[in-house]
């Protein structure tokens, strides 16, 4: 069996998302590495897998159905540890996504002494009509006012009386005014994840092959035919 490796199995596709500086030179994100490692070590797998399919092909010491099982049990030894290799990346950008996005989306914790204001910002805000209330956040955001803002992000939509549509922007708006170089890096880090997503999937576009392949099947129930006829001659023996 000819292995082909497709051409999106590649840890540039992910290294592309490394931030760069003021001269256009990339700079090392931790995360991103990370990821990078992963799929370059799937695309040293599927390389590797690739020449020992061309061996296992050429050994004519082997029936077709040996060679076949022969190369399943590679396929099947390296897409697990490769898998495991990617899915433990993965699961470490998630997490630090989700770290990110708690700062991007929540404000901290107001003190004690401001959250009785903030109960009646919010009640102004309610009593506004809906483009006065835009007005006044939109000029909190520009101003930087992070008692205002805090106050609408640190309650329910509707204690604002704003719609939920109005109240998710607001929050996109809080990530992007107040934490950009944040803001920025989440969205590098999601689109690095998102291209180690599909080398993951094309690793596995490439092994299945391999692993589900028609001989190695019928190898297999060959061998279960071999075992029960070898069991049967024992019963009848006895």
């Amino acid at each position: 069996m000819k292995l082909k490796i497709a051409a999106d199995l590649n840890e540039a596709l992910v290294e592309h998302h490394h931030p760069q500086d003021e001269r256009g030179q990339p700079k090392p994100d931790p995360a991103v590495a990370v990821l990078a490692a992963a799929v370059k070590t799937a695309r040293e797998s599927a390389e590797r897998l690739a020449a020992a399919a061309d061996a296992i092909a050429a050994d004519r010491t082997m029936t077709p159905e040996a060679r076949a099982i022969r190369l399943r049990e590679n396929a099947l030894k390296l897409a697990e540890a490769t898998a495991a290799r990617l899915d433990t990346a993965q699961a470490a950008v998630r997490e630090e996504l989700a770290q990110i996005d708690a700062t991007l989306r929540t404000p901290p914790a107001a003190d004690p002494g401001s959250a009785a204001l903030e109960t009646e910002i919010r009640a102004r805000l309610a009593s506004m009509s809906d483009k006065d209330r835009q007005a006044a956040i939109n000029t909190a955001f520009s101003e930087r006012d992070t008692l205002l803002v805090g106050a609408v992000l640190r309650g329910p939509a509707f204690l604002s009386g704003m719609s939920r549509a109005t109240y998710e922007m607001a929050i996109h708006r809080y990530g992007q005014t107040f934490y950009p170089e944040q803001h920025k890096r989440r969205a590098r880090l999601q689109a690095a994840l998102d291209a180690a997503e599909r080398c993951g999937r094309s690793f596995l576009g490439f092994v299945s092959p391999a692993i589900a392949s028609e001989a190695a099947r019928l190898a297999d129930a060959a061998d279960r035919a071999r075992g029960a006829e070898e069991a049967l001659r024992a019963d009848i023996s006895n």
